[in-house]
């Protein structure tokens, strides 16, 4: 799977108000570059590097 991985941007992690939880903001061109419009499904995992991986599932 490391051949896969291109890495893009760094984020920056932020606390949800009230504290229930995080949230990563995806900046606009990337965004864009992987069509998103809003209201995706997004599988997330994490790997034995401590590596988060969302994976956009189809709709």
């Amino acid at each position: 799977m490391e051949g896969e991985l291109k890495e893009v941007k760094i984020l920056r992690v932020l606390r949800k108000p009230q504290g229930r939880g995080f949230m990563v903001t995806i900046p606009k061109e990337i965004a864009q570059t992987l069509g998103l419009k809003g209201g995706e499904k997004v599988k997330v995992s994490l790997d034995q590097r401590g590596r988060i991986i969302y994976q956009i599932l189809p709709t």
